[in-house]
């Protein structure tokens, strides 16, 4: 019987992996995009090939269109956008943030009503 309810706990929890290994690699797409569209290569070193790098190039890239007058944006609105999108991914990617653990715990209900 142990075994039963290792093995039901087990497979109760494993689509939950998936769910956030998902929902962290569409997060993983959003940060390439926007260090795209701001004109940061991807980083060639492995080091430089984690989010906290890339988020910390798209921080100084947008200081660095800030810090010109009048700033180097492209369009008017680019700078909140910017700031807006690299916010969101910022507090996107930290482990286990408010932004995972509700997704989680609406997925977990779901699963329950069915």
């Amino acid at each position: 019987m142990i075994k039963v309810r290792k093995a039901a706990l087990f497979g109760d929890h494993a689509p939950m992996t998936a769910a956030v290994f998902h929902l962290m690699r569409t997060a993983e797409i959003g940060v390439r995009a926007v260090a795209r569209c701001l004109g940061i290569p991807d980083p060639l070193k492995p080091a430089g090939r984690n989010w906290g790098s890339i988020l910390a190039a798209v921080k100084a890239e947008m200081a660095r269109r800030n810090g010109v007058n009048p700033p180097a944006w492209s369009l008017p609105d680019d700078r909140q956008f910017f700031d807006e999108a690299h916010t969101s991914l910022v507090v996107g990617t930290k482990p286990m943030t408010p932004v995972i653990v509700p997704l989680i715990e609406i997925a977990s209900s779901l699963r329950s009503s069915q």
